[in-house]
């Protein structure tokens, strides 16, 4: 990965921008809407496969019905609707999304936590969302439901069991990078070498975007005081997520603005300096897992947290004036040089 070098890193990742080279190649197309977002997916091709984006479409269908809550009778709800004890077999898909979720909720010592499905409806982000701000009791009985230690597995991860009989899953920091990566195993699959894949600002790359072997480039931005700057990466092998407080947040009735990123320990929206992550890895599930777990930390724990851990991410704080300061971990300023 490198930034074109009249560029500097200037932003977060808010948006996908595809750049066309001189040449026109041939592209196929695609674009809808699944988990609350849309998708757009750009493939390098001359040929004509009219039967593809319905593949496509049904690929992302079947990850929506495991990991969606707002659909009854989806895989996650199932788990969440099973009294303690009851032991569900898991399909393919959810036995791996959850092995990375063990790994990211152990790494980071339960910042990331996708069992936080009874604080995300209490603060009202959820299908069964609350009208009104909760109360610090709501959120103490609630804390008591979360814990993804509560979950039992076998060795395989092929089967679990529930140890309460509230505790419920919510994967919305899974299932965008999931589905990403899903559909990039599809296009693999199919033959098509030459692609970028980008599911509610959640994206991966693989190959080039003409016969000349130019890389696909990411567009990143920020709403810095009086213009959006804009840069070029390269990202071509690789897949990004970004976590951030700025687009789902709930106000109270003082003006008051509360992020939708839940801290799994306190019960509470966080808040920090930290506006943004954007996390760079081979598969878009673990960067979206990763970003969602450096946000609920704040920016230095975040920072050091990806330091110990060699994750590549990018950081944009909140500075004194209203403006934005950005910092890298190590992993990130390694691949920036390269």
């Amino acid at each position: 990965m490198r930034l074109a070098k009249y560029f500097s890193i200037t932003a977060l990742l808010l948006g996908l921008g595809f750049f066309i080279s001189r040449e026109q190649p041939q592209y196929l197309i695609f674009d809808g809407n699944i988990f609350g977002t849309t998708y757009h997916i750009k493939i390098r091709s001359t040929c004509q496969d009219t039967g593809l984006h319905d593949k496509i479409k049904a690929e992302l269908a079947k990850v929506n019905a495991a990991m969606s809550m707002f659909e009854e009778d989806s895989e996650v709800s199932r788990i969440n609707q099973a009294p303690a004890g009851k032991e569900l077999v898991l399909s393919k898909d959810m036995s791996f999304l959850l092995q990375r979720a063990a790994t990211v909720f152990r790494q980071s010592g339960g910042a990331f936590d996708p069992t936080i499905a009874p604080l995300v409806n209490l603060w009202g982000f959820g299908p069964d969302g609350a009208g009104k701000m909760p109360i610090r009791e709501e959120i103490n009985r609630a804390l008591h439901h979360v814990g993804f230690d509560k979950l039992r597995f076998d060795k395989e991860f092929k089967t679990l069991h529930k140890t309460d009989d509230n505790l419920a899953l919510d994967l919305s920091a899974l299932a965008k990078g999931y589905g990403v990566d899903k559909v990039a195993s599809l296009l693999a699959g199919e033959g098509y070498g030459d692609y970028i894949v980008e599911i509610g600002g959640e994206v991966r790359a693989a190959g080039s975007r003409d016969a000349r072997g130019t890389p696909w480039t990411l567009g990143l931005n920020a709403p810095e005081k009086g213009s959006r700057n804009i840069l070029a990466l390269d990202i071509s092998g690789m897949a990004a997520a970004t976590s951030g407080d700025y687009r789902n947040y709930r106000v109270d009735k003082n003006g008051k603005h509360y992020a939708h990123i839940i801290s799994p320990q306190t019960g509470l929206p966080v808040r920090s300096s930290l506006a943004s992550v954007t996390v760079f890895a081979k598969l878009c599930v673990d960067a979206d897992a990763y970003a969602t777990a450096l946000m609920a930390m704040g920016n230095k724990k975040a920072l050091d947290f990806a330091d110990r851990h060699n994750i590549a991410a990018i950081f944009l704080t909140y500075d004194a004036a209203g403006g934005f300061a950005r910092s890298y971990s190590a992993a990130i300023q390694k691949i920036l040089k390269e």
